[in-house]
């Protein structure tokens, strides 16, 4: 379980019944704190990426205990990688209307690692590829 001690399966039902395409949900956060170099210790971003790359596994794992296998599951380096996406690693439900995500992310080298959870609607993902065509279509 994350360290903030909440079900992400519990997190994701939450957001797809209640708000979908609100704010992702931080499950974990681990990286430099606050006034840390701007240079981490070598291998120190490896070792946080494994702990929290573990961390997303057991979130998956959990999920598809209550939800079933989802739609999606991998890592940005692959080919079938949804092009909408921004995260390293990403699983994708389909339920009821909502894409629920679980998402590895670090979106810049100062910025922690962070495993989240959130939730788009059809239509947000409809918007988001009107906006932005050269996205593609998510992966089902």
């Amino acid at each position: 379980m994350p360290d903030n001690g909440r079900d992400p399966a519990d997190v994701l039902a939450e957001l797809a019944a209640a708000a979908p395409g609100a704010e992702p949900v931080v499950l974990e956060s681990l990286g430099p704190p606050a006034g840390a170099p701007d240079e981490a210790p070598e291998g120190a971003l490896d070792f946080l990426f494994r702990r929290l790359q573990n961390a997303f596994r057991v979130a998956v794992a959990e999920v598809d205990a209550e939800w079933g296998p989802p739609a999606f599951v991998g890592s940005v380096e692959e080919e079938t990688f949804p092009a909408w996406s921004d995260a390293l690693l990403l699983a994708v439900w389909l339920r009821g209307g909502v894409t629920a995500y679980l998402a590895l992310r670090h979106e810049a080298p100062q910025d922690p690692l962070t495993l989240e959870a959130g939730a788009l609607t059809g239509d947000e993902v409809a918007e988001l590829l009107r906006w932005h065509p050269e996205l593609g279509e998510p992966a089902s």
